[in-house]
């Protein structure tokens, strides 16, 4: 993270892998824009995101670089994308808009702009999230673990949030001490790293004769 005067910016370093499983073979990696707060100290408190984020895949060959633009103090607006999908380095579409209304894109050598994704129109309520109660959530799962310093956000209490933060991150500390002290490192339950030095969901068979039902 950096302070940048009235405005702080969270920069998302490293990747994310992304896999469908009926289609098998295909591995997405995807890198993150930057969270940018402004308004810290004076003016309007807002998010928005900011530079290039970009997804590709080797295997289909097909990539898109996306420029995630920041307002500027007299132009422009917030939330504004441009991007571009390219197949094996050819540009195929060509994509603009805002990401958190209506976004359209346009087919190379054409001028007519289709409308790609209308945020207006996802039925977002019909698909609720399902989460087990904290009583009932395991002693590290990570809602459990930070479900005092939640509540105390959530309720502006930004002081008992961080001597809950600050507890639960000193206890990790030490459990990361005492493993080192007896030459030991730390077993995810459920992800294994691969030869790559990534971390992958353990059981994931992501080779191409993979069952689409998987």
């Amino acid at each position: 993270s950096k302070f940048l005067g009235n405005s702080a910016a969270c920069i998302m370093e490293g990747q994310m892998q992304m896999y469908f499983t009926n289609r098998p073979g295909e591995e997405y990696i995807l890198t993150l824009p930057t969270a940018y707060v402004r308004g810290i100290f004076f003016g309007t408190l807002i998010m928005e995101l900011g530079d290039k984020a970009t997804i590709t895949c080797q295997k289909t060959k097909m990539s898109a670089e996306i420029d995630f633009k920041t307002k500027g103090f007299f132009s422009g607006d917030y939330n504004e994308i441009r991007g571009t999908v390219k197949c094996d380095g050819s540009t195929l579409y060509t994509l603009n808009g805002k990401w958190d209304s209506v976004l359209k894109w346009t087919q190379a050598g054409s001028k007519e702009a289709k409308t790609f994704l209308d945020v207006s129109q996802l039925d977002c309520k019909s698909s609720k999230m399902v989460v087990a109660p904290i009583e009932e959530q395991k002693e590290f799962e990570s809602r459990r673990l930070w479900d005092a310093c939640t509540k105390a956000m959530l309720n502006r209490d930004y002081e008992t949030a961080t001597v809950h933060k600050s507890a639960l991150e000193d206890a990790q500390r030490k459990a990361a001490k005492e493993l080192a002290a007896k030459g030991e490192t730390h077993q995810p339950q459920y992800f294994v790293m691969d030869d790559q030095k990534r971390w992958r969901f353990k059981g994931l068979d992501l080779s191409d004769s993979a069952s689409t039902t998987q």
